[in-house]
């Protein structure tokens, strides 16, 4: 298992344009929460909310990002605020067995 590197050493590296999953250590009103979350790094979104067609709707995101489910569509990214995050490591690798 991976050590856990604190986001103010240094954050994961990654391509600009891709989206990655890790293990993350967030802090909310006092209390420690451990979970997989992923890191976006220039990675393009596209908001709803805006009242432009969906080319003019992308927008370039970069950070913490929480995946919502929905039983209506894929899903969405949820940012969670970088603050927040204290830690991250890598995935580990999955079972070979």
């Amino acid at each position: 298992m991976s050590e856990w590197i604190k986001c103010g050493d240094r954050l994961p590296e990654q391509l600009s344009g891709t989206a990655k999953e890790y293990i993350v250590c967030a802090v909310s009103d006092g209390q420690r929460y451990v979970f997989a979350a992923q890191y976006l790094k220039g990675y393009a979104l596209y908001n709803p909310d805006d009242d432009c067609g969906e080319e003019e709707g992308l927008s370039e995101a970069t950070g913490w990002y929480d995946v919502k489910e929905s039983a209506e569509y894929a899903g969405w990214y949820e940012p969670i605020k970088d603050q927040d995050v204290t830690h991250w490591q890598p995935l580990p690798s999955p079972p070979t067995e």
